[in-house]
């Protein structure tokens, strides 16, 4: 656009008496790496108010008031070019070029300089080499199983940087993470799928288990070379090829009814203390929580005595039992 608002200048100036005569020879190389004219209009304006214009004839300039001085760019070689990849140094350095300006000076006095042309660098002498950082880009594949059980991110922004600095971060774009110096790779996790289920009831087997995980860490890994594994995230054994099967131990939590009568018959637990656990190693310990038992795999079973009648226990002994 401006290119042709200085030719359109240039033709309404050029009968313009007194103006300077100009000559185009060649450009030099700072010429030659700022001028953006093509083959059909070669000429390039480098002093005056029509600096940076381009004309198709080397008389367009001659005799107007708004160039002082031309050159050809036909007579431009550039001694390297920048349309080469990057280095993957070059492509995960913190100070990489901005896409905007995505040409760098690689090597030589002006390393790490930007630039938004091809061909600027190119003839600079105090540049020896240079790369298109857009080279750096790449697409976010499909998530590992590794990659899917330790992702967070949402449907939202399911884009996951998967290494560098920027790693466990996400984005609802894909283009983004490409662009990022600090993140080395990405995947896409709304191609995660999970083959099975944690929130299911767990076995008697691992209820009852001495190794049974914490309710704090409630999903435990039940079969494969991950197995007794404990997690509080329900997506992350499904997604963790070490693991094939898994269930949720809160569901491995019961309540404590009332005591039948011959239950009240044979209690040793205190009114302090009224749950009582009726089966499992923890059987005939007292406990003044109602949820207790029920979260201890070591119990069965348990019921309250704080219903039996007065007078029914066998014993006013019953202690307070706790697991440390």
């Amino acid at each position: 656009m401006r290119s042709s608002l200085i030719i359109a200048l240039v033709v309404a100036a050029a009968c313009v008496s007194g103006a300077q005569a100009v000559t185009c020879g060649p450009c030099n190389a700072t010429s030659c790496a700022e001028s953006t004219c093509g083959p059909n209009t070669p000429y390039f304006c480098n002093a005056g108010y029509g600096y940076g214009g381009c004309a198709a004839h080397p008389d367009a300039w001659k005799d107007t008031k708004v160039c002082f001085q031309c050159c050809d760019v036909n007579e431009c070689a550039a001694r390297f070019s920048c349309t080469g990849k990057c280095s993957q140094a070059v492509c995960e350095a913190k100070g990489r070029c901005p896409i905007t300006s995505n040409y760098e000076c690689t090597s030589g006095k002006f390393a790490n300089g930007c630039s938004a042309n091809a061909s600027y660098w190119g003839f600079q002498h105090d540049c020896n080499s240079c790369c298109d950082i857009t080279t750096c880009e790449y697409t976010c594949g499909t998530c590992t199983a590794a990659q899917c059980a330790a992702g967070s991110c949402t449907s939202k922004d399911r884009f996951q940087c998967t290494s560098g600095p920027m790693a466990n971060q996400c984005s609802n774009s894909a283009p983004f993470w490409g662009e990022q110096s600090q993140c080395f790779g990405c995947c896409d996790t709304s191609t995660c799928a999970a083959t099975f289920s944690c929130n299911q009831k767990c076995s008697v087997a691992v209820c009852h288990s001495v190794n049974r995980c914490p309710i704090t860490s409630q999903y435990q890994c039940t079969a494969g070379s991950a197995s007794l594994g404990c997690s509080k995230n329900a997506s992350f054994w499904p997604f963790d090829h070490q693991c094939t099967d898994c269930c949720d131990v809160t569901q491995c939590e019961f309540t404590c009814p009332p005591c039948t009568l011959q239950q009240c018959s044979v209690n040793t637990c205190t009114p302090a203390n009224p749950y009582v656990c009726l089966a499992g190693t923890l059987k005939n310990g007292c406990s003044a929580i109602p949820s207790y038992f029920g979260e201890q795999s070591q119990c069965f079973a348990c019921c309250d005595s704080s219903a039996c009648p007065s007078g029914s226990s066998s014993s006013s002994g019953g202690e307070e039992v706790r697991l440390h």
